[in-house]
């Protein structure tokens, strides 16, 4: 039973029981305000689509794609394995939003947010190899 629930139950036997009216009130404002930020704060998930998901993270791949230099995963691979582990970690978290995403799990705004984190770890580890690159040996 929740805090709710208590409240209305509470204020229902102290109204059977010819409970003080100054209780009684108190009781129904604490009442009031329970349902009105439960009102405000319950907010319905519903499934995301497939293809709105899909199309997310296509272009967001396509961003990477069109700044990718040839030779950049196996450099941060061996040079910079904590960002190839961020990189891996961003990875799981958007196949993990994805699939509760599909179930109603999970919000499209979540899912963008990582998609985001996602995209910025591999412009970091372009950036770094690009840098690289440009180093006199």
């Amino acid at each position: 039973m929740n805090e709710l629930e208590q409240l209305e139950k509470d204020l229902e036997l102290v109204g059977a029981t010819g409970g003080r009216p100054e209780l009684l009130r108190k009781l129904a404002a604490q009442i009031a305000k329970l349902r009105d930020q439960d009102i405000n704060t319950t907010t319905e998930i519903t499934a995301v689509p497939e293809t709105q998901l899909d199309e997310l993270f296509r272009s967001a791949d396509h961003e990477i794609q069109a700044l990718h230099v040839e030779g950049t995963d196996e450099y941060i691979s061996r040079h910079h394995p904590d960002l190839n582990l961020q990189i891996a970690d961003a990875t799981n978290k958007i196949h993990e939003i994805w699939k509760q995403g599909r179930k109603g799990e999970a919000r499209i705004d979540e899912f963008v947010a990582a998609l985001g984190e996602w995209k910025s770890l591999h412009i970091k580890a372009i950036e770094l190899f690009k840098a690289e690159e440009n180093r006199p040996f």
